[in-house]
């Protein structure tokens, strides 16, 4: 099997020095892997969204002076978002690149990506919400955990009143988690699941599952998925067999240009969890440079990358399980979705709000 990869150094940096240097060497580069999506499906949103983000984070570092003066190098590979390409990515960033972090999503490629990272002692830090991750002790989730979503969703509907819900949701650990925990909740409140589908990663073609959960008679239709595409694809699939519940709730990639791209006014007066990203840094460092407004997985991606390269300067060593320990302690961060922190525990203390897709485009918050 061949990986298909693209590494990228900073724009700050000019000269690449040799891949096996050790990881500890004094005044060597810190190196950051970034295994992550860059064909398929979800792809286009992606590199707007997760790669070019966490990369910017990489440049601002260099052009602040970098690591107590070390320079810092990001190495992208394409994970392709399935387990077999990112154990492969995530050996040669490891072994051949030896880098001292690996940024990596989404579930699939994290979850093949832990057990390598856990033994050669490198950690990881994700924007999947897979629970597993912050159980690794080696791993640290920048996004609430699925369970977390799933409860937001649930929050929702129970306040809306619904009584029947379908749903359909990606085949993965995390999107099964977050329907566990949906499902137990709003079960408890009363409300009957009439229907739920799932969905095979890269898929395209959703007339199957819609045709069943049309025939439910959902009044609110739940729909997750990573990608801004996959949105597109399953709303215009809808409007061809003419089903529109009164309600629709989805993730926050609803709102990226990709998706009305593709099923044009069809995403208005949908409903949408998200992640406040901090409206200064938006105006003021992300959109000049990328063109284009970062929603929370570009923050977050942002944040991730540039919260531990502020740990790794703090900790003042090379020593991995310190540098991962001084990321969840540090106070007083500030970055892309505002003042964060992991407060001494693996997993990001955020919290999910809820925005409605306005008639005519742009986007409202609800209260």
């Amino acid at each position: 099997m061949t990986v298909v990869g693209l590494r990228v150094a900073c724009l700050a940096l000019t000269v690449v020095l040799p891949l096996g240097m050790a990881r500890a060497e004094e005044g060597a580069p810190i190196r950051i892997g970034l295994s992550q999506i860059g064909s398929g499906i979800a792809a286009d949103y992606w590199a707007r969204q997760v790669n070019k983000p966490a990369l910017l984070a990489i440049d601002d570092a260099n052009a602040a002076g970098g690591v107590n003066g070390r320079k810092v190098i990001g190495i992208l590979e394409d994970n392709q978002g399935n387990a077999t390409t990112a154990s492969a990515v995530a050996h040669k960033l490891i072994e051949i690149d030896k880098v001292n972090m690996i940024f990596v999503a989404p579930t699939p490629a994290v979850l093949a990506t832990l057990p390598i990272a856990e033994e050669a002692h490198v950690p990881v830090v994700s924007t999947s919400i897979s629970p597993k991750v912050s159980a690794s002790p080696w791993g640290a989730l920048a996004q609430p955990p699925a369970d977390h979503q799933g409860l937001a969703y649930a929050k929702f509907v129970i306040s809306r009143g619904v009584k029947r819900v379908a749903v359909l949701t990606g085949q993965s650990d995390s999107d099964t988690i977050a329907e566990t925990a949906f499902a137990d909740a709003v079960k408890k409140a009363g409300v009957e699941i009439v229907d739920a589908e799932s969905y095979q990663v890269n898929a395209q073609d959703f007339t199957a599952q819609l045709t069943k959960i049309r025939a439910a008679k959902p009044d609110l239709f739940l729909i997750q998925s990573l990608s801004a595409a996959t949105y597109g694809f399953v709303l215009k699939q809808m409007a061809q067999l003419d089903f529109r519940p009164p309600v629709i709730l989805t993730y926050y990639q609803i709102a990226d240009p990709q998706a009305r791209q593709i099923a044009g006014n069809l995403v208005e007066g949908i409903y949408f969890i998200e992640i406040p990203v901090d409206p200064d840094w938006n105006s003021k460092v992300f959109r000049p440079r990328m063109g284009y407004d970062a929603d929370g997985n570009g923050a977050l991606a942002y944040d991730a990358i540039a919260l531990y390269l502020a740990a790794y300067a703090k900790a003042g060593t090379d020593d991995p399980a310190k540098v991962r320990q001084t990321m969840l302690s540090y106070t007083g961060y500030k970055g892309a979705v505002g003042a964060w922190g992991y407060n001494g525990q693996p997993v990001t203390q955020l919290q999910y709000r809820v925005a409605h897709m306005k008639p005519g485009g742009g986007v409202e918050l609800v209260p």
